[in-house]
């Protein structure tokens, strides 16, 4: 597997120097929003370790805790785009227990999520289907009364 992707790699340039490309703007983009990297650094660490403990292919739980926790770090981004944009509001920030509990709060509540959600879509699929068979049974009898027990029966050969 790894192999293709070399060969792909190696058939298609372009992918290298987008690749080089991205990583050169993410450093210079932190060198110049210093602040603002380090708070989301410290902010995402819990979507940055779901993302390499987990080892699904499809990380919804990543994704889930990824997304709570981005929403619970949003504000404080724009404090710090509002004040002077320098690391010592972003340890201002830290130093009060309110920014982990709504930033880490944020990640509790996307693995919420990620465990009862399928507690929930469970439920609603179930009562669909009940719902279904019920609708079904009546359709069935319906027809019984108006053809009779004939169709219902099974015919011998």
């Amino acid at each position: 597997m790894k192999n293709k992707k070399i060969e792909q790699v190696k058939k298609n340039p372009s992918k290298k120097s987008f690749g080089l490309f991205s990583f050169l703007m993410l450093v210079s983009l932190c060198i110049v929003f210093k602040a603002t990297f380090v708070l989301l650094i410290i902010a995402l660490l819990p979507t940055l370790v779901m993302f390499f403990v987990e080892r699904k292919t499809t990380q919804y739980l990543t994704f889930c805790i990824g997304t709570m926790n981005l929403m619970g770090t949003i504000p404080f981004v724009f404090m710090i785009w509002k004040k002077n944009h320098g690391i010592t509001n972003v340890l201002e920030l830290f130093a009060m227990p309110k920014t982990w509990l709504i930033i880490y709060g944020g990640a509790a509540i996307g693995l919420a999520i990620y465990s009862i959600m399928p507690s929930i879509v469970k439920f609603f699929r179930t009562s669909f289907l009940r719902n279904q068979l019920a609708f079904a049974e009546k359709e069935k009898q319906k027809i019984l009364d108006d053809w009779g027990s004939k169709i219902d029966e099974k015919e011998e050969k």
